[in-house]
């Protein structure tokens, strides 16, 4: 018998051989609360004690941290006719971030927003990863529609397919439950590895006042050299002349703006595929690469290293390459070009409304400051082995997630 016969799941826990039965999303409550909005222009509703949930508070693909940014009065309470729901209740958007689900451990209040659904009959972990997958599961399937919302009634009226099991529920709420506990504890750790990574390399980088910087090597006493970037290096473009039929194919490849834009040292896996071009100059080990254009100005130019010697890479056409003709520890110079010193430098000289441009003229003229070539080789292998431990890390965290889907995937239906 197929598994839509049966309706059971592909992976469940030893001992559990029941049918799932098909029940409406209202039958998992005994109630569903909306509510009305307090007035905004009444400062005094604004400074109570019962956190006013919105749906921005929610956290993309996290049922339990709620950020809470406002906190209203029983007087706004009554003013408004909105509800006093109670903990333990599962909170679900319905209309501007539609799919959004939490579960809140404390009393709260939200706006017609949300449906909620309070006193639950079933495991309460079980039933929130349980709407969790089946709403997410719909929105994707719905990608590329726009989809403004939906009703409270219409979310009641799904249907979904449940364990009447109370152990089983348990038993699996209680696993993807750990799995969240444990991406959450990595996050923790990865964003305190990365705070320590900034005031580290902060402390071993000089500012455009100082020729020293905080911390140092013992025995390195002399000053830090300035120079323009055009006194140490080259200027080269990107791709250009290409229409959206060259993309896609080919022998050659091109490094991606997202790949410079995320990465001091280029991940050599993200390139996309074009025909060979020997008009296209070629990346070299060493070269770094600038991002040209931004949405805000404070991400404009952002830089990354390319350390590989392949043929036929080039730079996507919203990039310009620089090639030094000193020698720089690559690992130095990534470092360098990512902090506050030489952003600042780099955002100031940003021009457009509504998306932001970098001259390459006017960024070779940008002010840097290095050591000897022997003290970058000592900062450069710090920076490495905190690059390589921060990527340990991401690494690990998207390994949880993925096992977090294959559960969601293989433990509901």
């Amino acid at each position: 018998m197929s598994k839509e016969e049966k309706r059971v799941p592909e992976l469940r826990f030893k001992g559990f051989h029941d049918d799932w039965e098909q029940r409406k999303i209202s039958d998992l409550s005994e109630s569903n609360i909306g509510g009305g909005t307090p007035r905004t222009s009444i400062k005094k509703y604004w400074n109570g004690r019962t956190p006013w949930i919105q749906s921005s508070d929610l956290q993309e693909h996290d049922v339990k941290n709620i950020r809470v940014n406002k906190k209203i009065t029983e007087e706004a309470l009554k003013e408004s006719a909105a509800k006093l729901i109670p903990e333990n209740s599962i909170a679900v958007v319905t209309r501007v971030g539609v799919g959004k689900v939490s579960l809140v451990s404390f009393e709260y209040s939200t706006s017609q927003d949300f449906l909620s659904l309070s006193k639950l009959l079933v495991d309460k972990w079980f039933a929130t990863y349980l709407l969790y997958y089946k709403l997410q599961n719909e929105l994707l399937s719905l990608q590329g529609t726009s989809i403004k919302g939906i009703t409270k009634k219409e979310l009641l009226a799904k249907k979904v397919q449940i364990s009447n099991d109370q152990q089983e529920q348990v038993l699996i709420g209680q696993l993807i439950n750990l799995l969240d506990d444990t991406i959450e504890l990595h996050q923790r750790r990865l964003n305190i590895f990365k705070k320590l990574r900034q005031n580290y390399m902060f402390t071993m980088f000089i500012n455009s006042e100082k020729l020293s910087p905080k911390l140092r090597f013992r025995n390195y006493k002399e000053d830090w050299v300035e120079n323009r970037l055009r006194e140490v290096g080259k200027t080269f473009s990107g791709l250009s002349g290409k229409t959206k039929e060259d993309f896609g194919h080919g022998e050659a490849e091109y490094v991606t703006y997202l790949n410079v834009f995320k990465n001091r040292i280029s991940d050599l896996s993200l390139t996309e595929k074009i025909e060979i071009d020997p008009k296209q100059k070629q990346l070299r080990y060493g070269d770094v690469i600038f991002t040209t254009s931004s949405e805000i100005p404070q991400e404009v130019g952002m830089s990354s290293v390319w350390l590989d010697n392949r043929e036929n890479v080039y730079l996507n056409s919203f990039c310009f390459g620089f090639r030094p003709i000193i020698t720089f520890n690559n690992f130095f110079l990534a470092s360098l070009l990512r902090t506050n010193d030489f952003r600042k430098q780099m955002y100031i000289l940003a021009q457009g409304i509504s998306r932001y441009n970098i001259s390459k003229s006017k960024v070779m003229n940008i002010k840097i400051h290095a050591p000897s070539l022997k003290e970058q080789e000592k900062i450069g292998k710090i920076a490495k082995n905190f690059d390589k431990e921060y990527k340990l890390l991401e690494n690990k965290i998207f390994k949880l997630q993925k096992l977090k889907e294959t559960f969601l995937q293989k433990m509901f239906l």
